[in-house]
């Protein structure tokens, strides 16, 4: 049926390039495949090898890199707000505590497993709906 519409709407494709009946697939950055889309692991991993920004540059370098993965950050605003205030020229670039704490968190959410599960109910959990 595939072959039938292109051939209809007079499009050839290449095949060498094209890769059909995979599990899952790679498409912007994402794993998206059996019902679950995830980070790219090379991006994860890119984004754990980076150092502690030192410069307002690489800072803002490290926001881009994270900000693009947000969905999988809870509460990704809040956890960055001491990020982003840090990115503001108007202030002095001075790493706190918060800032390594906020930094560290962020590294934490996008390496971590999405629950493919259902909970355990002998222990606590929260339940978050996007809207």
């Amino acid at each position: 049926m595939l072959f039938d519409r292109l051939r209809e709407a007079q499009l050839t494709i290449n095949l060498q390039k094209c890769v059909f009946g995979q599990a899952t697939v790679t498409y912007l950055g994402h794993i998206v495949g059996g019902g679950n889309v995830r980070p790219k692991t090379a991006n994860v991993n890119a984004i754990l090898d980076s150092p502690e920004p030192k410069t307002r540059k690489s800072l803002k370098k490290f926001l881009g890199m994270v900000s693009y993965y947000r969905k999988f950050c809870c509460n990704f605003a809040s956890v960055a707000a001491p990020l982003h205030s840090l990115s503001i020229p108007k202030k002095n670039y001075e790493w706190k505590e918060r800032c390594q704490a906020a930094f560290e968190r962020i590294r934490f959410f996008l390496s971590s497993e999405p629950v493919l599960h259902s909970p355990n109910f002998s222990k606590p959990f929260s339940l978050q709906v996007q809207v």
